[in-house]
């Protein structure tokens, strides 16, 4: 089942650009989305706690990020495409 998380991360963690490359690489990142600076929404079947053990080993143990699971209790101010990202749990291409 797809679910959707925002990632928020501490600059000692990861670089933006680095942060991004790092999600690329893991297969269990079916999607992301960059909306809000330092933040990332991710699509995964993966729990969050997968998710934290793999990124951790990516960031080589370094700053502070937390993921948390998006329910159906959500509200904000964000494009209507991160929405759709978030709610549809969109793939690439879909």
């Amino acid at each position: 089942m797809r679910r959707s998380y925002i990632m928020s991360y501490s600059l000692e963690a990861a670089q933006p650009d680095a942060m991004r490359a790092i999600l690329e690489a893991l297969p269990e990142v079916l999607n992301w989305r960059r909306e809000l600076p330092f933040n990332y929404f991710l699509i995964s079947e993966k729990d969050a706690n997968t998710l934290t053990d793999l990124i951790r080993a990516k960031t080589g143990n370094r700053g502070a990020f937390l993921i948390v699971e998006l329910g159906s209790n959500k509200q904000g101010y964000i494009s209507k495409e991160g929405w759709r990202f978030l709610n549809e749990k969109h793939l690439p291409g879909e």
